[in-house]
């Protein structure tokens, strides 16, 4: 069962149980002051007709009068104003158990018992289907007892009273119909920010991890909706941090990948040498000095890659001034003319990853010629240049070639054994060196990539 269905069958129920109370008391308290207001009536009326009746003079009546006589005196008299009183009511006088008179077919003294000690009793009764009020008094009468009983129809009453009861039972429907719909979509609407919430929950499960719950009001659910933005903002923190990472474990195998080709081209090639050349003391000496030479920088450039592109962001390159004339003299000896080498002036910075950046450049430079094109490579104090009249890079490249495995030509990249690594790592080669990497380009002409080194370091 969701929870605004319960909500609201419990603020229903609340609420119906409530009203329900409330008519039933106002209906019982309605009957019973209907029912008092009939009965205290019929004694009003029984009092009044008892007060007439003491008004027959006694003085005019003779002691030796008889029994009889006296009686038929106060039988007239109770006749006369039983007539003048109210019709609704019909009147009994009764001495010593038997009647005088009686107007009431329904036997009053039968139906109330009366006794001599008492002063007055009453009693509402049904008689054929109908409510009646009968009352009884004792009043002395020339020198007699006498009991008075009036029988009152009080069924007009007892009808008010039902209708009553049937207004309450309407108004409880009414009033329940009202709850339903208002109970509903009260709790619907309190509610609806619940919905959001989980709405914004299901989306950013999907994805959508910067995404967060709005919310207008002040109470418990905006409070839940701070809560949960709070721990979105954790949670996105933490799967940024958590992609970083592994975005960087990815580019770092690459990166090592990548650069170990070069060296390793070398190490092979100069082995190479070693078993089909005429081996002579020079050629050994040779060989094995590039072979140490390609091995020493290679670890010295792999180590070098894991600090700048590991998860410690507080590496900072180890820079020293050097002279690029003895640099270009090392590249140099990697290329053969097709690779024209500038270079004047000194540079400061990390001489292995300057030197891994400028070999990147030089060699997309080379895959993006033809086998007779030309590379222009200038070392020229803090900057770096190198440019080629290579087939060009399109426009809409441009902005993402130092991003980690894009490639403009993937055919062509796999044909060379490329995989997008090496701008991204001249990227970051660069920005280590506190400076910054350019490219220039136009399509079927050329392309220059220009790396200026602003400061020592970051």
């Amino acid at each position: 069962m969701k929870l605004w269905v319960k909500l609201t069958c419990i603020s229903l129920t609340s609420a119906l149980v409530a009203v329900a109370v409330c008519l039933y008391i106002f209906s019982a308290w309605q009957t019973e002051r209907i029912i008092s207001d009939a009965e205290q009536r019929a004694m009003s009326s029984l009092s009044l007709f008892c007060t007439n009746l003491n008004t027959i003079d006694k003085n005019s009546f003779d002691d030796q009068m008889s029994q009889s006589m006296r009686r038929s005196i106060v039988e007239y008299y109770f006749a006369e104003y039983s007539h003048m009183m109210d019709g609704s009511a019909s009147y009994s006088l009764i001495i010593d158990s038997e009647y005088l008179y009686n107007t009431c077919p329904y036997d009053p003294a039968a139906r109330l018992s009366f006794t001599d000690n008492m002063e007055n009793a009453r009693k509402t009764t049904v008689i054929d289907g109908k409510y009646y009020v009968m009352a009884a008094k004792h009043i002395y009468l020339i020198g007699e007892l006498y009991s008075v009983y009036i029988c009152m129809d009080v069924t007009e009453a007892y009808d008010h009273a039902g209708e009553i009861t049937l207004v309450s039972a309407a108004l409880m429907t009414i009033s329940a119909l009202l709850a339903v719909t208002a109970s509903t979509l009260l709790v619907r609407t309190a509610l609806r920010p619940m919905n959001e919430l989980r709405n914004t929950a299901e989306r950013i499960a999907d994805g959508e991890y910067s995404l967060r719950a709005s919310f207008t009001s002040e109470d418990e659910v905006a409070a839940l909706a701070i809560s949960f933005n709070h721990m979105a903002d954790a949670v996105e923190s933490r799967i940024d941090e958590l992609t970083e990472q592994s975005e960087r474990r990815k580019l770092l195998l690459g990166a090592l990948a990548h650069e170990l080709k070069t060296p390793m081209t070398a190490v092979i090639g100069f082995a190479d040498s070693l078993l089909k050349m005429p081996v002579t003391e020079e050629n050994t000496l040779n060989c094995a000095v590039q072979i140490l030479t390609a091995g020493q920088r290679t670890e010295r450039i792999s180590q070098k890659l894991m600090l700048l592109l590991s998860l410690d962001k507080s590496y900072t390159v180890e820079s020293r001034q050097f002279e690029w004339s003895t640099f270009a003299d090392e590249l140099r000896q990697s290329y053969d003319l097709r690779v024209n080498i500038t270079a004047q002036g000194t540079a400061t910075g990390d001489r292995d990853l300057l030197y891994s950046l400028v070999q990147n450049l030089i060699n997309n430079a080379l895959h993006a010629g033809e086998s007779d094109s030309t590379v222009n490579v200038t070392l020229n104090d803090n900057c770096i240049s190198v440019s080629d009249n290579g087939r060009g890079i399109p426009s809409e490249h441009l902005a993402r070639l130092t991003e980690p495995f894009y490639r403009v030509d993937k055919a062509r990249s796999r044909a060379h054994g490329g995989v997008g690594l090496g701008l991204s790592l001249c990227k970051a080669i660069a920005e280590a060196h506190g400076g910054h990497l350019a490219i220039q380009s136009e399509f079927h002409k050329g392309t220059t990539v220009t790396v200026a080194l602003h400061s020592e370091g970051k």
